[in-house]
């Protein structure tokens, strides 16, 4: 489900396996995601002792109550601590608005018994519906985007439920992670699928000033030319040499979305590999996508794991990242970093710790040298 959630998948097969796998080859269904994130309630004084074994009854406790409530899938993915996020399913031919409506009930009669019976209180959104399995990432985003937007007032919220902001375009750095992951794996579908969403949610959602849409462009440039100087030319045969070459002569001129889009297309044909070393590197990024807040991963762990020489291990990581696993690491640990800062009252003399760094100094070191700020200045600018 976090492949699914995430948008991780590398290929039409392995999407098909899973898909299998889960029993979620359903022609008349459509699919959503419910993003949901737990506290104490303020009146509640249970737990407040030892926050950490309050959280793991949390985990059993809400885990449960989405899939009694939500019995469509039962499918819980955990980003988090605090964090539960459920795949729901829904009759095609039933609106939208009737959907939305039911599962706005089912909520507030699961947040009533957690909050009565346990002290817990839960806040939630609900992302857009897809025909399509291979898109919910899409639906994952719009709700972790509505709860973001929660209040104690309106704690359970919709993708359609507030208006876009015309002074903010949409590319969250979640996006731009996620597109440069498509095109590292050459998987055409899903670079579409994020300039779809990017299209919509600019034009058709807002109406963003010449300069916003400027700003818009020039971000989408630099996620799209930082993936391009990544690539190793070395071992490229001449088609793909001559192909890079005329990918540099296109950043030279003007920028539009579509021929950031024919970019990134012409970039899939690049990166995109079936080699074995290719996937063996699919499963090592898995890996340490599940495994990024162990303090202990590193180059000897890894190569244990799989079996591999660390020498070729780095080699190898390297050739088909183009990157080197350090960086790549640190990369991963501060998105999830600035995302738990931005999306959570998660503490952040803990936080630390949660990602896998031995101390907080390091840290800190790591957070503003990435964000320019450090972590604390952060989340004030969040409150603020």
């Amino acid at each position: 489900m976090r492949r699914i959630m995430e948008g991780s998948i590398t290929n039409n097969v392995e999407m098909q396996y899973i898909i299998d796998e889960l029993g979620l080859e359903r022609p008349d269904t459509k699919f959503h995601v419910l993003y949901t994130e737990v506290s104490p309630s303020e009146e509640s004084d249970i737990c407040t002792k030892d926050l950490e074994l309050c959280f793991e009854n949390y985990d059993m406790l809400v885990r449960e109550a989405l899939r009694r409530y939500y019995p469509d899938t039962g499918y819980v993915y955990k980003p988090s601590d605090r964090a539960f996020a459920i795949l729901i399913a829904s009759d095609k031919s039933t609106s939208v608005e009737q959907v939305l409506s039911r599962d706005r009930d089912i909520f507030l009669a699961m947040h009533r018994e957690l909050l009565e019976k346990y002290g817990i209180w839960i806040r939630g959104g609900l992302g857009g519906r897809n025909g399509l399995i291979s898109y919910t990432w899409k639906s994952y985003q719009q709700a972790k985007d509505a709860k973001s937007i929660t209040t104690t007032e309106k704690y359970i919220l919709s993708c359609n439920d507030f208006a876009k902001s015309n002074d903010v375009y949409y590319f969250p750095e979640s996006l731009s992670i996620q597109l440069s992951g498509f095109i590292s794996t050459g998987n055409k579908d899903q670079v579409r699928e994020v300039f779809k969403l990017i299209k919509n949610e600019n034009t058709s959602m807002r109406s963003l000033s010449f300069t916003q849409q400027k700003w818009l462009l020039s971000d989408i440039r630099a996620t799209v030319f930082k993936k391009r100087h990544t690539i190793s030319e070395e071992g490229l045969d001449g088609e793909k040499l001559r192909l890079l070459d005329m990918i540099d002569k296109q950043f030279e001129g003007e920028m539009s979305l579509d021929s950031l889009k024919t970019i990134a297309f012409e970039l899939c044909d690049i990166c995109g590999t079936d080699t074995e070393s290719n996937e063996l590197i699919i499963k090592i990024q898995d890996y340490i996508i599940n495994n990024y807040h162990d303090s202990d991963l590193c180059l000897t762990k890894i190569s244990d794991e799989f079996g591999i020489s660390e020498n070729y291990f780095s080699y190898l990581f390297k050739k088909e990242v183009s990157e080197n696993f350090s960086t790549y690491l640190e990369r991963l640990r501060m998105a999830k970093a600035k995302e738990i800062i931005l999306e959570t009252d998660t503490g952040l003399s803990t936080l630390y710790q949660y990602l896998g760094y031995n101390n907080a100094a390091s840290f800190r070191r790591a957070f503003k040298k990435n964000y320019g700020v450090s972590p604390k200045e952060m989340r004030d600018k969040v409150n603020a």
